[in-house]
């Protein structure tokens, strides 16, 4: 195949596309809470280091779908700190500019 300068720029124009939809393709699937593997994660992957709760980084980067996750759950459980702190992340991370 060969590649041209008009296929890279509709590639670079569709970039965002491309990545949400592989960042779907990688869904969010944090390990159980008390499982074996949720505790070996680091305390940074949480919003809630302490308790472990709230894990919003896979593979070490930042997940917008995990920190959509938080601040549903966050919401429904009434913790508005970390709910805050995830809207807060999720607008600096992963909200599109315009």
């Amino acid at each position: 195949m060969i590649v041209d300068n008009k296929m890279i720029d509709s590639l670079l124009e569709n970039a965002d596309e491309i990545m949400n939809a592989l960042e779907v393709l990688n869904a969010w699937d944090p390990p159980k809470s008390g499982s074996k593997k949720r505790k070996e994660m680091p305390r940074s992957y949480f919003l809630d280091p302490k308790n472990r709760k709230y894990p919003y980084k896979k593979n070490g980067k930042i997940s917008c779908e995990g920190l959509r996750s938080a601040i549903r759950v966050a919401g429904l459980q009434g913790d508005t700190k970390i709910k805050k702190k995830a809207q807060r992340l999720y607008e600096k991370h992963c909200k599109k500019s315009k």
